[in-house]
């Protein structure tokens, strides 16, 4: 069971509804080794010089697969050597080109050591593709030169004529063609030859008709695929132009048999396209005559820019992982077998994610992925984000060990933590603002199924958990804004509840919180009343020994109070209540009385904008403190308290733009309060992180750590979700409709590669 009294810690955590099985959250891993570092984020292996694409071999023959990336604004490439456990070697620069912003494998001299293809993205004139000739032991020879077409988006490597060398062909993005250079066998390729497209951006190879001859398949932002078959000499016939849909921006393509019956298929990756047009995949099943069947699409997330085709479960079945730059993470889809694909989650790894690929990096027999983040947005502190590439660490089922991702409740709100099934785990309920209510069974390592579900007709705004009729099994109570109700749902101790009954919650209920105010052995419900334009009020609904509630009983605080704490103020014994004031910029503290009545409030100013208030003891000195969460000034305020019912002037700590909440909670395992903030926009896409401010002690905090998420978090869950002992964290993201969990690296049940 949950405590609510002190501070409101366990209480946020979200999901989408609509997809079936809840597989994972996101673990996010450490980018440090240091102390400092508490939560699994996805790991770094190379900072900086906003990556764009990504590619993998074995450059230095030594058995352990490598990384490359192209990196336009530092016009170069960069190798990073594998150590063949998951690490990588620090990064070795290699200068070429002006803007280097494609980077593909190929062996072009025949000599059994990998070499790089780059394309130089010159806007809207003549380009090139760069060649570095590998010397296999990690480095390259002098860059070469050859002419293609104006500005190269992507290119793909193949044997076009047939004399068993490998060839190149660039899809030109401002010429809107394909150019094909022809390989010499030694590192050389003759000169372009260019083939008009509708509109060019990524270009695939394979033999698309089942005639013994590579093709071409090339998109770009015209909603159609242009299909280009080959003659088996290096030439092409005129494309032929399929539609797959209006306003499709397609950014990449690649080609694959996907159901198995022995034709090449094609997937799309769709900055706009899918149901709120956002991004998505489009699968276009080969009828094997070099024509396809109707695409059928697939969400997966906001500017999906890339696609890599790899069985990532060991079923013998292709998968597909998407990078979404606008979500910052890679979405997974696993093969049925026949075509179609099931969605598994998102994993969050960095800002900005543009490529993907896949390999066997730490040689355990799975498929893991590594993923350029090109940083394009604004880190959470407000200077340019530099971009990175992280690693994805395969669990062989088709997730991986750092950025699960669960399932959503679109819009989600409100969430509470408590072992609702009585198995020993914990597990999570979530509410949305579309009026859904589910709850997510713990499996004990991080991931959840999809348990008790509930759809209403109004939102539902806020969630809490407690026995409320002395059962010994928990109950919910969930707040609903729109309906001016709160509902009771109790528990049948399985992890299911019976149908809800209702009660009045005053104006505008938002937040919910549970305590015993009157000191009768019940639970009793505060409700903050979020009015617009009028005095925001708090209600109190005193409870009844079997689960029900008495009418409302409302407490004036001030201009639309968002969130309550619920702690002992003054050391009388009785529960008060400190109340975050949106408007007014200021808090109320309504001093209770003992029998569920509460004195006038006290307001205290805050900062601009109080959206969350959380108490705790933050110096020691056994007198309650309060933290709030200022959307306004992007601080968390600090109120050191009297011990009277009284506090000190607020001292801001930095916590990131927009923070929307924040709860109080020794997350290092010092023996000092930390405080956890969920920092709301942080960037051009709305990506969001969690904030981690480590106590000293004495009410002062060191700077901010920041660990990924997804867009705009809204309340942070605090709970042990793996069984190691540590809290780990859970955020409702409520744009990206998705939770992202963060585990804590203090447990030792966690596996955190190396940095």
């Amino acid at each position: 069971m949950t405590a609510r009294l002190a501070f409101l810690s366990l209480r946020s955590f979200h999901i989408n509804v609509g997809f079936g099985v809840l597989l994972g959250l996101a673990i996010l891993t450490s980018t440090s080794s240091s102390a400092q570092s508490c939560f699994i984020s996805a790991p770094s292996i190379f900072d900086g010089q906003h990556p764009m694409s990504v590619a993998v071999g074995d450059f230095n023959l030594d058995g352990k697969m490598d990384v490359v990336t192209a990196n336009p604004p530092a016009m170069g490439v960069s190798l990073l050597l594998g150590n063949g456990d998951g690490t990588f070697q620090p990064p070795r620069p290699n200068p070429v080109g002006f803007q280097p912003y494609f980077v593909a494998v190929g062996d072009f001299n025949r000599d059994g050591k990998p070499d790089i293809a780059v394309a130089d993205y010159i806007y809207c004139l003549p380009s090139v593709v760069y060649i570095l000739l590998g010397n296999g032991d990690g480095t390259f020879q002098s860059p070469m030169s050859f002419n293609v077409d104006k500005t190269p988006h992507s290119i793909a490597i193949a044997d076009f004529n047939g004399d068993g060398i490998e060839d190149i062909v660039s899809a030109n993005w401002c010429s809107s063609d394909v150019s094909v250079l022809l390989g010499n066998g030694d590192g050389t390729f003759r000169g372009p030859k260019n083939y008009s497209v509708s509109s060019a951006l990524s270009v695939a190879a394979a033999d698309l008709n089942g005639d013994g001859k590579t093709d071409l398949a090339e998109v770009g932002g015209d909603g159609q695929v242009n299909i280009l078959l080959g003659n088996g000499d290096g030439t092409f016939q005129p494309a032929q132009a399929f539609l797959v849909g209006v306003g499709i921006l397609s950014n990449a393509v690649a080609a694959a048999d996907l159901n198995q019956d022995g034709r090449v298929d094609l997937v799309l990756a769709n900055i706009y396209g899918g149901s709120f047009n956002l991004g998505s995949i489009d699968v276009l099943l080969g009828n094997g005559d070099g024509t396809f069947q109707s695409a059928v699409s697939y969400d997966s997330g906001q500017n999906s820019e890339s696609v890599v085709i790899a069985d990532l479960n060991g079923d013998g079945v292709p998968d597909l992982s998407v990078a979404a730059d606008n979500t910052d993470g890679v979405n997974i889809f696993l093969g049925n077998g026949d075509g179609t694909f099931r969605f598994v989650g998102e994993f969050v790894t960095g800002d900005g994610s543009t490529s993907v690929a896949a390999a066997d990096f730490d040689r355990d027999g799975k498929v893991d992925l590594v993923v350029a983040n090109n940083g394009i947005g604004t880190s959470a502190n407000g200077n340019l984000s530099p971009g990175n590439v992280s690693l994805l660490i395969g669990d062989g089922d088709g997730t991986f060990l750092s950025g699960r991702n669960s399932l959503a409740v679109r819009d989600a709100q409100g969430i509470a933590s408590a072992d609702f099934n009585r198995d020993g785990k914990a597990d999570i309920a979530v509410v949305g603002t579309t009026g859904s209510l589910k709850v997510l069974l713990g499996q004990g390592d991080g991931f959840f199924a999809t348990g008790f579900s509930y759809q209403d007709i109004s939102s539902f705004d806020d969630v809490a958990e407690e026995d409320f009729n002395h059962d010994g099994m928990l109950d919910l109570a969930v707040s609903s804004a729109e309906g001016n109700r709160v509902l009771i749902f109790l528990g049948k101790g399985d992890g299911t509840f019976q149908s809800p009954s209702e009660y009045p919650g005053g104006a505008v209920p938002r937040m919910i919180g549970v305590a015993d105010f009157n000191r009768d052995g019940n639970l009793d419900l505060v409700v903050t009343n979020d009015i617009v334009g009028a005095q925001g009020t708090v209600s109190i609904l005193l409870g009844n020994a079997d689960g029900t509630f008495q009418s409302p009983t409302a407490y004036d605080a001030d201009g639309r109070p968002k969130s309550v704490a619920i702690a002992d103020l003054n050391h009388d014994g009785k529960l008060d209540l400190a109340v975050a004031n949106f408007v007014t910029g200021n808090i109320s503290v309504l001093l209770g009385n003992g029998d569920g009545s509460f004195r006038p409030a006290v307001n205290y100013q805050a900062g601009s904008a109080p959206r969350w208030i959380s108490a705790g003891d933050l110096n020691g000195d056994g007198k309650m403190d309060l933290a709030v969460a200022d959307f306004g000034t992007s601080k968390v305020a600090v109120l050191i308290g009297n011990g009277d019912g009284t506090f000190q002037a607020p001292v801001g700590q930095d916590a990131g733009h927009y923070p929307g909440f924040v709860s109080i909670s020794d997350v290092n395992a010092d023996g000092k309060p930390d405080l956890v903030v969920s920092v709301s926009f942080t960037g051009v896409h709305g990506n969001g992180s969690v904030a981690v401010l480590l106590g000293n002690g004495d009410g002062t905090f060191q700077r901010r750590q920041y660990y990924g998420t997804g867009l705009l978090p809204r309340e942070i869950a605090i709970a042990d979700f793996n069984g190691d002992g540590a809290p780990d964290l859970a955020t409702a993201n409520f744009t990206s409709n998705n939770v992202t969990v963060l585990l804590n690296s203090r447990g030792a049940a966690t596996k955190i590669p190396s940095p």
